[in-house]
This record gives structure tokens, C-alpha cells and sequence, in this order.
């Protein structure tokens, strides 16, 4: 089937340079999508997730200004069964209630330099879209700053605490990490960033590979490959690198899991297996909820993201262990 929206004006939308009248006309045909039409054929691959990942966000951003004007917070609670597989698993994942039921963490904005402060106050996994389609996932107690709009010839931001970031490429503007006291740049990866105050600064790679150094200090610049990373002491002036990340990079990896029918324990021994983690449930009564889902090509935390929306659960992050309960 043709698009009746050009690529071109996608490609435009992507880089934040529609007009109002385009972004509707855009928005109207991707909701249309939902009828059961899908992206492939229209777009190459990279640019459908692009493309998802902005709309998701658009949704979470009406729901959240819906909220403030209205003082309150509406819960609503519904029980989804769903397959997760193609635009429309991503057409019922943008249309759930993932941003209703789940706390959102603090976002503030300076209209004065045009930075955004986002900080995970919850105790799970927070997805943040970049102004670039990159995409970021914070840990709690973890806090990312960078502008509103990526100008110039770099994409800089600034990390403190651990985030995992799938960068989306750009061979004309480096993507530049600034974390206590080391500089990573990339081009196009994924890979995992710790950088808590008083502690090591880690850097561990999942896809592609990254430059690491000591900032001021271009010397000590590093080229770290999949399943590499680096450990940096502050104050210290050498970087420490090893291969010993793959069994941490485990949750990033992305897996070909599909449910018919399956009751949420079978399903958790199973995650536990495929990512080497230590899911748990809280409330034994969710043992038998049983779902349907196609999770091909998703990692950990898109996963859990999926379940607690379908399922009116809820996790938690507690050490090493991922918690299970109701809403």
C-alpha cells in the first residue's frame, strides 16, 4: 500500500522542522494507522522507529498537559490483551495507559537557555526521547540535562547517575556525553553510562563502538567495541578498560520472545532465562494472569514496560531484583 503522506514530510517532521498545519496533517494519518495499515513498505526501518518513539512521546506530553490544566490525576484501569508485533504493536502501546498508571518523573524546563532537566524520581526504568529520535532510558536517581533543540555541529548532554542510550546516527554531528569528569562520544550505538557522585564512572558497550577520555585530557581517549567498557576514578587520570560487560549489558539486548496464552509465572521464568535477571511477584494472585504478546526485537525494559501496561501491574528496581505488584 502507498502512503498518502509523503516521506519527505516525515523526514521533515523528524527534524522538527514542520509547520503546525503539517504536524496535523501527519498526526491525523499515523492515527489512521490504527485501522490495521502498517509502516512497512513506506519507510525504511529506522525511520519507523524513529517515528513511533516521537509519537509516543507526543501522547505522553498531551496526557501530561491534560493533567496539569486539570489539577487531578485520572487512573483509569483497564486490562489489555494484546500482539505486540509491527506498527500496531506500537499503535497500542502509544494509545495505552502506560502514562496514566505509571509516576512520571520531574521534568523542568528553562526557557531562558533552552535546557531540559529530566530526573527519574520513581523507582523503575524512565524512556526519554531526545530532540534527535535518539533515546534514552534513566535509572532512578539518575538525571539528564541537554537542550531543547541540538544546534550546531555536536549533540551534547550531560548524565548524572546511569542511563542506557540508543543513539540514533548522525555522521555530521557527534553525540557527546559529559559525566563526572570523563567525555564519551559516539556517532550511532547503544551503550550504558554509570556515573554516580563519589563513585567509578563506568562506560560499557552493547552495539557499535565509542570514544571515551578524561575531560581536559585527550590522551586518554579510548576506542571500547561490544561488550567492552571502561572504568574511570575521579581525580585519577587513566581510564581502566576490560571485557567483562556482557553479563551487565544482558537486559540490553534485544530478544525474539512471543507468548500465546501463557501465565505471567511461565513468563518470568522465561525473562529471567533469556536476560539473566531475578524477577519476583510481589501479589501471588498475578501468578495466572495470562497473556498474549510478540516481544521480537525488544530488550528488558521495553518488555516490563509492555507488561505493566497490559497487565495493570507495576515493578519495581530493588538491588538486583525487579519487582513484580499490582497497580
Amino acid at each position: 500500500m502507498k502512503s498518502e503522506i509523503p516521506h519527505e514530510l516525515i523526514e521533515k517532521y523528524l527534524r522538527q522542522a514542520c509547520t503546525p498545519e503539517e504536524e496535523m496533517a501527519l498526526y491525523d494519518w499515523y492515527d489512521s494507522l490504527a485501522s490495521g495499515e502498517g509502516l512497512d513498505g513506506i519507510m525504511p526501518p529506522s525511520s519507523q522507529q524513529a517515528l513511533k518513539e516521537r509519537m509516543r512521546n507526543r501522547i505522553g506530553a498531551n496526557i501530561a498537559d491534560a493533567e496539569t490544566r486539570s489539577g487531578k490525576r485520572r487512573a483509569v484501569i483497564r486490562r489489555l490483551t494484546y500482539s505486540l508485533s509491527g506498527a500496531a504493536a506500537m499503535l497500542v502501546l502509544v494509545f495505552g495507559l502506560q502514562f496514566l498508571l505509571r509516576k512520571t518523573p520531574e521534568k523542568l524546563e528553562s526557557g531562558i537557555r533552552g535546557e531540559i532537566t529530566v530526573s527519574n524520581t520513581t523507582t523503575g526504568m524512565h524512556k526519554q526521547l531526545l530532540p534527535d529520535s535518539s533515546v534514552v532510558w534513566l535509572s532512578p536517581n539518575s538525571q539528564l540535562e541537554y537542550s531543547q533543540q541540538f544546534s550546531g555541529d555536536k549533540r551534547q548532554v550531560r548524565l548524572t547517575g546511569e542511563a542506557f542510550f540508543q543513539v540514533r546516527e548522525d555522521a555530521r554531528r557527534p553525540f557527546i556525553i559529559y559525566s563526572n569528569g570523563i567525555v564519551t562520544k559516539v556517532l550511532g550505538t547503544s551503550f550504558r553510562i554509570r556515573s554516580f557522585e563519589k563513585t567509578s564512572t563506568e562506560v560499557a558497550v552493547a552495539t557499535g563502538k565509542v570514544s571515551v577520555a578524561i575531560e581536559g585530557n585527550k590522551r586518554s581517549e579510548m576506542i571500547l567495541l561490544p561488550d567492552q567498557h571502561v572504568t574511570y576514578e575521579p581525580g585519577d587520570q587513566r581510564l581502566a578498560r576490560d571485557s567483562s560487560a556482557a553479563a551487565s549489558m544482558a537486559i540490553w539486548k534485544k530478544a525474539g520472545l512471543s507468548f500465546t496464552n501463557t501465565p505471567v509465572s511461565e513468563v518470568i521464568k522465561k525473562l529471567n532465562r533469556q536476560f539473566g535477571v531475578q524477577i519476583t511477584l510481589k501479589d501471588k494472585s498475578t501468578e495466572n494472569y495470562s497473556l498474549n504478546a510478540d516481544f521480537t526485537d525488544q530488550n528488558l525494559p521495553d518488555i516490563l514496560e509492555m507488561m505493566q501496561t497490559s497487565l495493570n501491574i507495576t515493578y519495581e528496581l530493588e538491588g538486583d531484583q525487579i519487582i513484580f505488584s499490582k497497580k
